[in-house]
């Protein structure tokens, strides 16, 4: 597992959500497991200084599946603001568990009921932080 870039906010409140879900869902899931090494692993930043080029929470960013060639935008969310109509999925998903911290230009490989969808970080149109919204 390659280390990820991720803000000290993002951890904290991932963290959390992590702690939320699993205190109402028993079950054991894979993705859950994944995303907590992953974050616990990850080089934390303050807001101010993670670099524009990686995706954070509440990210927007233009995606392109491998396969299909479609070209998608989506907006990496907290699971109470989940919109799948609207592009915003969640970091508790396969495809946002795959994408968080990444960057422009990376391939990304996630599984999902279907099979494996690959897909590439074409642009980050919005983050957060490079626009100085440090508390979103």
């Amino acid at each position: 597992m390659k280390t990820i870039e991720i803000t000290k906010l993002d951890f904290t409140r991932i963290t959390s959500t992590i702690y939320s879900f699993q205190q109402f869902n028993k079950n054991d899931f894979s993705e859950i497991a994944e995303l907590k090494k992953k974050i616990k692993l990850a080089n934390k930043r303050d807001s101010s200084e993670i670099g524009s080029n990686y995706l954070t929470m509440n990210s927007i960013v233009e995606v392109t599946q491998k396969d299909t060639g479609k070209t998608m935008q989506i907006e990496l969310v907290y699971p109470k603001d989940v919109n799948s109509k609207a592009g915003k999925i969640s970091i508790l998903s396969p495809l946002g568990n795959a994408i968080i911290g990444k960057r422009v230009g990376t391939r990304i490989c996630y599984n999902t009921p279907k099979g494996k969808i690959s897909l590439k970080v074409n642009q980050i149109i919005y983050q957060p932080e490079a626009n100085g919204d440090y508390h979103l």
